[in-house]
């Protein structure tokens, strides 16, 4: 239903989900989120989409993903496609400021990456006096 009422689970602890059917090899998107309005503010801040949830454990080794993409490629044969877990691709027409992937706070972590002869934990990390990045394969978080 369109407006302002929000989807939600019927009961606590309950999932909400939305599955889709695609299954033809075609441009159409399993599941796809428009808006179909043009953002024309001149001022203020807008979000096309937000996942905002609270993690508070007070003890335990609990983990959190706000975001986890579980998926599976299972190219076979003469299957040659690219496969990706994520693709940016905008239109940037015109920009003052554009920045099509920024990460305000926190370190990247590849996990078992393997390139060339190493094997292991990396991160990325930025010198906070420099600004340049370098990788670390202590696989410990960066010192700040």
């Amino acid at each position: 239903a369109l407006g302002t009422t929000p989807l939600q689970p019927s009961a606590a602890n309950a999932a909400f989900g939305i599955g889709t059917n695609v299954t033809t090899a075609t441009a159409t998107p399993g599941f796809k989120i428009t808006n179909l309005q043009t953002y024309t503010a001149t001022s203020g801040a807008q979000t096309e989409f937000m996942l905002g949830s609270t993690f508070a454990p007070t003890s335990g080794s609990a983990t959190f993903s706000e975001l986890l993409l579980n998926y599976t490629v299972n190219q076979t044969g003469g299957a040659s496609g690219i496969s990706r877990g994520i693709y940016l691709n905008p239109t940037i027409t015109a920009a003052a400021d554009h920045r099509t992937l920024e990460i305000a706070a926190g370190d990247i972590y590849f996990t078992t990456l393997t390139t060339g002869a190493a094997t292991g934990k990396f991160v990325i990390c930025m010198d906070g006096t420099t600004k340049k990045l370098f990788l670390s394969s202590s696989g410990v978080a960066c010192a700040n």
